[in-house]
């Protein structure tokens, strides 16, 4: 199998995954979650570096999953400026799961400083 079946494999596996983890999440949170308080979110915008994406596709799965985590409004992959920009309530989602998300695709990912 090559890089570009394997990754478009995990992707699809995680994708799904996401998919069924959000389907099967808690129950009964109000509207807004955790992180809509008095002041109400605390939206930031931070720059990923991203080594390994080599076209398009890597772009979609990295902002199809960092999308998907609850609290993540906006991700923006570029393969030729090797980054990620991804807009976030800051209150509901860190940094460290960002990069997380992005290196179980496959991809070496750290925050911008």
């Amino acid at each position: 199998m090559s890089i570009f079946s394997r990754r478009t494999f995990a992707a699809a596996i995680l994708f799904a995954a996401a998919l069924a983890a959000v389907a099967c999440g808690p129950q009964g949170e109000t509207a807004g979650g955790s992180g809509a308080g008095a002041g109400g979110p605390v939206v930031k915008v931070s720059e990923f570096d991203v080594e390994g994406m080599t076209c398009g596709h890597c772009e979609r799965a990295i902002q199809t999953t960092v999308g998907m985590i609850e609290g993540v409004e906006t991700v923006q992959a570029s393969h030729t400026g090797k980054k990620a920009v991804v807009r976030y309530d800051a209150a509901r989602v860190k940094p460290e799961a960002i990069v997380a998300a992005i290196e179980k695709l496959g991809y070496t990912a750290k925050l911008r400083s």
